[in-house]
């Protein structure tokens, strides 16, 4: 596996990775036998249009061999809402932009395999790939095999999660305010989009529940599951120590102050830092409506979330696994710290509303945070 370098998505198989010291994107299959390609190098990020200039510079100018490091510049008004006559440039190392740059990225097919040619309109290879980049207010893609990155021009920004939908060949973007952008990039040359705006999106059950309660916020999910667009809210409590949070693993009729020592230590988090998964609220996007509408059951569907290109098994095919539920990675970029790290894992039941964890509560920190790989047999 790619050492030192952060996983920035999972998608058909493929794993994709940002280069610590160069930021150059790359794929590579974990699950792939063959020595000759398991990589597939991605265009620069310094293709993107918010990078200015890459400069090289040596790292400890005082010891007898220095190395020599990449510094980049980056224009903060590509990537914030400032005004282009306010706005002011940034130098920035790889190790600051990491997850920060690049925020997700899916494919919407495998790439072909051998992989020789370095033109993307060579015959098979009709991969797309679509990164969120820039924080979150950008949208750009490529192909193996591409140069450059291109940049979406229309694209709104503020986008919480990206998947590709092999039903309508579509990339589906969803933003901050819930709309869906739906682009098609079969043609590369000319890509089309269409906006499903939606203004009325309810807060649902569990914030209610939660407001008030828990410091929290949320990640948003988008899943294809049996055809429909589902978006899943993810709940997370902050700074857990200071509301004495009891994890939703145990049902809402245990009496907490009868539980031994042993269990009240996996229970409660000890540390200002900590985090963890309260619960998940899933809703249906209407696109004859435009509008959301909530979900109380999953069916016989699995859903599976973190890092990854989000996607949905049927537990008919897959006994193994628990129906109407969510399997979850640690997914929370802006909670990683040296104390707890990648530690929150698990399924969350649909009609339960509990969770079940993958790990006992002791273990703090799985660094690299655990993602999900989904085989393209699947």
């Amino acid at each position: 596996m790619p050492k030192a370098a952060p996983c920035v998505g999972s998608s058909h198989g493929w794993l994709a990775f940002n280069h610590l010291q160069n930021c150059h994107p790359y794929l590579y299959n974990p699950l792939m036998d063959s020595p000759h390609f398991p990589y597939i190098p991605l265009p620069s990020i310094e293709t993107l249009p918010s990078f200015l200039a890459a400069r090289l510079f040596k790292s400890d100018h005082f010891s007898p061999s220095p190395s020599l490091n990449t510094q980049f510049l980056i224009s903060l008004y590509k990537i914030t809402n400032i005004e282009e006559e306010d706005a002011d440039e940034l130098a920035v190392y790889p190790k600051d932009i990491d997850y920060f740059y690049v925020r997700r990225l899916v494919m919407s097919s495998p790439p072909s395999l051998p992989f020789y040619s370095s033109d993307s309109s060579s015959p098979g290879n009709d991969c797309t790939i679509m990164a969120i980049h820039s924080g979150s207010d950008s949208l750009a893609f490529c192909k193996p095999g591409d140069d450059s990155w291109t940049d979406l021009e229309g694209s709104l920004g503020c986008y919480s999660d990206l998947i590709y939908s092999s039903k309508n060949h579509r990339f589906y973007a969803m933003r901050s305010d819930y709309s869906i952008e739906a682009w098609d990039l079969r043609d590369p040359s000319s890509p089309k989009y269409q906006v499903f705006d939606s203004p009325d999106f309810c807060p649902g059950k569990l914030y209610h529940k939660f407001k008030g309660s828990y410091n929290f916020t949320f990640t948003n999910y988008l899943v294809e599951s049996s055809g429909d667009l589902l978006v899943l809210r993810r709940f997370i409590a902050l700074s857990v120590a200071e509301t004495e949070f009891v994890h939703p693993r145990r049902s809402e009729d245990d009496v907490v102050n009868n539980i031994n020592d042993d269990e009240r230590e996996n229970l409660f988090l000890q540390d200002d830092d900590a985090y963890w998964t309260l619960g998940f609220d899933v809703h249906k996007f209407d696109f004859d409506q435009s509008k959301w509408e909530p979900v109380d059951c999953l069916g016989d569907r699995a859903l599976f979330v973190g890092s990854n290109h989000s996607f949905s098994l049927s537990t008919c095919h897959y006994p193994e696994l628990m129906k109407n539920s969510i399997y979850f990675t640690d997914h929370f970029l802006e909670g990683f710290n040296q104390i707890y790290d990648g530690h929150d894992n698990g399924v969350f039941h649909l009609a339960k509303n509990c969770i079940k964890p993958y790990y006992p509560r002791r273990l703090k920190i799985i660094n690299p945070p655990p993602v999900w790989v989904a085989p393209n047999t699947m």
